[in-house]
């Protein structure tokens, strides 16, 4: 299929031929007979009551069920289609509580969003908030194009991590690899195995990761790590049950406070204080299973010295006190 004779074959597609479509009956007609919105094998009508469209071309659909537990946990898939759309197709729409991600394999796609037009040629694609207002159509006289509903607990942060460079077009330089991707990630949801779900949240996530690591934003930050930071890093990992303040460490890597708190937070999502914390409760939750120490005892190991500050931080991390964690989790 689009050319590429080893992907997107032997899938459970099913397979609707449009000559032109109308949302404003809920029918549209195909060049074999009229079928209603109703008959299409979509779970969640509302992409097509919420929006006017218009359907032309060949749709190879499915869809799959999705759990109470990936709806709250997970990232997950609402919808899939291959599209070879012909020159009337569009869609306008806001409003719907989804993600979209559509990627041009051959010919070209038009849209709008935010105010901005876009060309969507080969090698191209785009991935949008579906609440915000938008519009995509055929450019010329086809396009062919994979489009996935995506959904999940923290796909709005990630998708503005990919929009912070204001654009919601991405280009790939290696199609294959991405296309092998695009086909796993159908295979898998498509496919019959009791962790369905969980495969295709990992795999949602990479290709997510994926689009954003690609970011003109991302780029910059990673060229701009300092080098200090890694020997830093480093070194609060071997010293953390010492005593670690911000004088010490800003003496050591040689930046000064303000600029060592700045980067340290930007490059791994933490303060200083908030990363040396979590490790020493890490440490001290791993100290708290394997050996029979007191929770005073295991506090001083890690570089807490007051105990009710142990305390108090160790159950704000983790929900319960240093001593129920012990006894729950105690592999003695």
């Amino acid at each position: 299929m689009f050319g590429y004779p080893d992907l997107f074959e032997r899938l459970p597609l099913s397979t609707n031929q449009f000559e032109r479509g109308d949302s404003q009956n809920s029918v549209v007609l195909s060049s074999y007979n009229t079928i209603r919105l109703e008959d299409l094998h979509v779970e969640n009508m509302s992409p097509f009551r919420e929006c006017t469209f218009c359907l032309h071309g060949l749709i190879h659909s499915y869809v799959r069920p999705v759990s109470s537990l990936a709806k709250q946990s997970l990232f997950y898939i609402e919808s899939t289609a291959l599209m070879e759309s012909k020159e009337s197709y569009y869609t306008r729409r806001d409003n719907l509580d989804s993600y979209l991600l559509k990627y041009t394999i051959s010919g070209s796609g038009y849209l709008e969003y935010e105010g901005k037009a876009y060309e969507v040629p080969p090698k191209s694609g785009f991935f949008i908030d579906c609440k915000k207002e938008h519009y995509y159509r055929t450019q010329g006289q086809d396009w062919g194009h994979v489009e996935f509903h995506l959904n999940g607990s923290v796909i709005d942060r990630l998708f503005e991590l990919f929009h912070a460079d204001g654009t919601v077009l991405f280009h790939v330089t290696d199609e294959r690899h991405f296309l092998k991707l695009l086909d796993e990630l159908i295979r898998t949801d498509s496919a019959i195995d009791p962790y369905r779900e969980f495969k295709v949240s990992a795999l949602i996530n990479d290709l997510l990761i994926h689009l954003i690591s690609h970011t003109a934003s991302y780029q910059e930050t990673m060229n701009h790590v300092p080098n200090q930071l890694n020997p830093l890093i480093s070194y609060i990992e071997e010293n953390y049950a010492h005593p670690l303040t911000l004088d010490t460490l800003s003496e050591y890597c040689g930046l000064s406070k303000y600029h060592m708190c700045r980067v340290f937070r930007k490059y791994t999502g933490f303060s200083v204080g908030e990363y040396i914390s979590r490790l020493r409760i890490d440490q001290a939750k791993k100290l708290l299973e394997s050996t029979g120490m007191t929770a005073a005892q295991v506090g001083y190991c890690v570089g807490i010295v007051d105990e009710n500050y142990f305390y108090r931080l160790f159950k704000k991390q983790t929900g319960i006190s240093p001593k129920k964690y012990a006894l729950k989790n105690s592999r003695k």
